[in-house]
This record gives C-alpha cells, sequence and structure tokens, in this order.
C-alpha cells in the first residue's frame, strides 16, 4: 500500500489526517479479518471496520462485503444458511454496540445520529448546495482526471481538490484491469462483485462531496477505498503479476518524489 497517497496524508499533521490514516489501518485489518474469517479473527474483523466508521464515516459502505465474507467463512459443507447465520450473530454484536456508541454521541453532540459533525465545518456551513450534490459532480470528476506537468525542469502537480488519481493511485487502475478481465472470462464471483459494487460507490459518494480534499499532493480522499481494492486484487487465485508488481513500484518512487516536493520543495 506504500503506491498511494497515504505517504503523503501521514505528513500533514492534524486530527482528519491522522483520522484518515487510522482508517486505512482499520479497513486493512478488517479485511484481513474477513479473510481469514476464523476464530478470534471472525470477531476482530466486524469490530475493526465498525472502528473505521468512527474515523471515516463512507467506510460503513463495506458492511455487506464484511458481513458476506464472514457468512461464507463460517459456513459449513451442507450446512443451511439460518444455522449459519446463528453463529456468525455473536460476532456482529460488538460492531453493533460501537454503532449504537457513535450514533448516541452523535444524536447528543448534534441532534442527529448520522451527523459526525461535517455540516458544522466552515466551509459547508456557506456552500451553496451543502455537503453532497449532484452539482458537484462535473468538476470533481474534472479534478481528479488533472495530469501532473513538467514546468521548467520540474515536475508540477495541481495543489488543490487533487489531479489524476490513477497516477497518484495506481491500484484503481490495476483493480479495473482485474474486474474487466474476471468480467470477460466469466470468472467474477459474488464476493468480488459485491466488494466492487461497494468500493463503485464509495467513488460515487465522494464525487457527491462538495470537494476532494482541498490543498493536497495527489487525490487523498480516494485512499479510503484502497484496502478494499488491494483484498480484490490479492486474494485472486492468479499472483500479484510482474507488470503490476512495476507498476505499484514506480507508484512508490512517485509518492516519494511528489511528497517530498510538495512538502519541501515549495509548493506548500
Amino acid at each position: 500500500m506504500a503506491g498511494c497517497n497515504l505517504l503523503g496524508v501521514s505528513l500533514y499533521g492534524g486530527v482528519w489526517n491522522i483520522a484518515q490514516g487510522m482508517a486505512f489501518l482499520l479497513t486493512m485489518l478488517a479485511a484481513y479479518g474477513a479473510l481469514r474469517a476464523k476464530g478470534a479473527w471472525s470477531y476482530a474483523g466486524p469490530i475493526f471496520l465498525a472502528c473505521a466508521v468512527g474515523c471515516r464515516p463512507f467506510q460503513a459502505i463495506y458492511v455487506p462485503v464484511i458481513c458476506f465474507a464472514l457468512w461464507r467463512g463460517l459456513r459449513r459443507p451442507g450446512e443451511r444458511a439460518l444455522a449459519t447465520l446463528a453463529r456468525a450473530a455473536p460476532r456482529l454484536i460488538a460492531p453493533a454496540l460501537i454503532a449504537c456508541a457513535y450514533g448516541a454521541y452523535n444524536a447528543a453532540r448534534f441532534g442527529n445520529p448520522l451527523e459526525f459533525g461535517h455540516n458544522y465545518l466552515p466551509d459547508f456551513l456557506h456552500a451553496e448546495h451543502g455537503q453532497f450534490s449532484t452539482a458537484y459532480v462535473p468538476q470533481n470528476i474534472r479534478n481528479i482526471l488533472r495530469m501532473p506537468h513538467v514546468e521548467g525542469a520540474q515536475l508540477r502537480f495541481p495543489l488543490f481538490s487533487g489531479f489524476a488519481f490513477f497516477v497518484a493511485n495506481p491500484l484503481y487502475a490495476l483493480a479495473a484491469l482485474r474486474l474487466a478481465e474476471a468480467a470477460l472470462r466469466r470468472g467474477l464471483n459474488a464476493a468480488d462483485a459485491l466488494l466492487c459494487a461497494c468500493a463503485a460507490a464509495h467513488f460515487c459518494l465522494f464525487l457527491l462531496h462538495e470537494s476532494f480534499g482541498g490543498w493536497q499532493f495527489g487525490a487523498r480522499y480516494l485512499i479510503d477505498a484502497l484496502p478494499m481494492l488491494g483484498w480484490f486484487v490479492l486474494r485472486k487465485e492468479k499472483p500479484f503479476r510482474f507488470h503490476e508488481g512495476l507498476i505499484m513500484l514506480w507508484a512508490v518512487g512517485f509518492n516519494i518524489y511528489g511528497t517530498l516536493l510538495f512538502h519541501l520543495g515549495g509548493l506548500a
């Protein structure tokens, strides 16, 4: 996961960026727990995802992925679905209590169990269309497709609202290619389809957001989906391929270069 904007986010400081880094870690642990889906990990995976939601609320969109993986991991050959659900239910008690605690806190503080405080930020208090609107989609798409350019002898990046997300976070491109390959070969199973559908919905929710994160290197909001996209790419039957490894190695170098230039080279 080093070949992504997480490196840059880790250097920003501030509670929002710390929360995003924590959400990344917790979502990775949730994915690992879902992959194992045995013993203590079958309890820990859903708990990690519930904690990730407290850091980045949109991570809740992966609840169906984790629940489906848990159900598949616990199901015994020939067992009825209800019997599997009965054994899975205790694993969901702690995450449900965590969600209730979030809701109670939000209701006490903001009067709405689903309000995490974002609408009270100055940017959104004065936004014409509120925090989320289809009116933001066209500009957000333009922003995250902008390419870096060479100016003099230096590579320059757009400094606000992100730039080419598939360059800064190429795991998106690798996952899209894997998805297309699986679809063409009719090798897309239910778990893969659900995971990709949730990741696509996550991406679309960001397009509805008032901005793509303001001052930044890369497209930092979009790192939130990378733990699940990494799980999709790495858990396939085929191993990680040579050209995919080269792309990710290039991405590591690009993000190190861009982060150093952004923070130390006068771009900030």
